[in-house]
């Protein structure tokens, strides 16, 4: 005969201790239990440390108070404590007696000056005229050209008798006036110019659709610059403002005759145009 194994008798079951479950009864109420209970620990946690740190913060507010009520007492008894000793010196200065004189110190009393007078009251009455100034005798005037009793019947030559209205005759014979110098003629062809940019279209006409033509006559002095502007065709004050700014400024090369630079004056038109 084949031998047969021992038969195994089954396990008892361990007795639960008190307050603990088998996986199975854990298993039946679910996870939802173990973390119910979790979140309420979590929450007992925070009270409990919440409550700590608020007895800290009302012993610390407590030992503080009590840290100022000593200072204020201490002090007090400071001021009480030199009370009496203010009193006392005090007492010592209003009764010291003052510090005798030097010997030898004289005191000198100046003697007090009198109040001034009152000033005296000006005398109503008017004051008396004064003398009359005797004016010194005028001299004649001086005589200029031909009275009539120096004149005689005889004669016809006929000029004009009387004083004239000099007073003085003169002592030299004035140089006469220098004439005033010609213009330069108008040149027909205008220089070349040196500085300068010639006149923009003005920007309120172009935005109107203007367009014009002006022409203007250009002074320039020996070293080219301009001297006066004349308009001889105008074009409105847009286009004769904007000409006259940007001739003022320009520059050109004067004429030169006989190895002399000379003032000139020229023609030049400008025209407008909306290309």
């Amino acid at each position: 005969m084949i031998p047969q194994p021992p038969l195994l008798k089954p396990r008892a079951a361990r007795p639960l201790r008190h307050g603990t479950r088998t996986r199975d009864a854990a298993s039946d109420h679910g996870g939802a239990a173990g973390v119910n209970g979790v979140k309420r620990l979590r929450r007992a946690a925070t009270r409990k440390r919440q409550r700590v740190e608020a007895r800290k913060l009302a012993d610390v507010r407590i030992r503080f108070h009590e840290k100022d009520k000593a200072a204020r007492t201490r002090r007090s008894l400071w001021l009480l404590a030199a009370m009496p000793l203010l009193l006392v010196m005090l007492v010592l200065q209003a009764n010291e007696p003052p510090a005798p004189p030097e010997p030898g110190q004289v005191f000198l009393f100046e003697d007090i000056p009198p109040a001034p007078e009152p000033p005296a009251r000006p005398d109503p009455s008017p004051p008396p005229p004064a003398p009359p100034v005797e004016k010194p005798e005028e001299a004649p005037p001086p005589q200029f050209g031909l009275q009539e009793e120096q004149l005689s019947e005889a004669g016809g030559l006929e000029v004009a008798t009387g004083n004239t209205l000099m007073t003085e005759a003169d002592s030299m014979v004035k140089e006469p006036v220098a004439a005033l110098p010609a213009e330069p003629e108008i040149m027909n062809q205008a220089p070349r110019i040196l500085k300068g940019r010639p006149p923009e279209y003005p920007l309120r006409a172009l935005e109107r659709g203007l367009e014009a033509t002006v022409v203007v006559i250009i002074s320039i002095d020996t070293l080219g610059r301009v001297s006066r502007v004349d308009i001889e065709q105008s074009g409105g004050v847009l286009f004769d403002g904007e000409v006259v700014r940007a001739v003022k400024r320009l520059v050109f090369q004067p004429p030169v005759r006989n190895g002399q630079r000379m003032e000139a004056r020229f023609r030049q038109p400008y025209e407008f145009r909306i290309q």
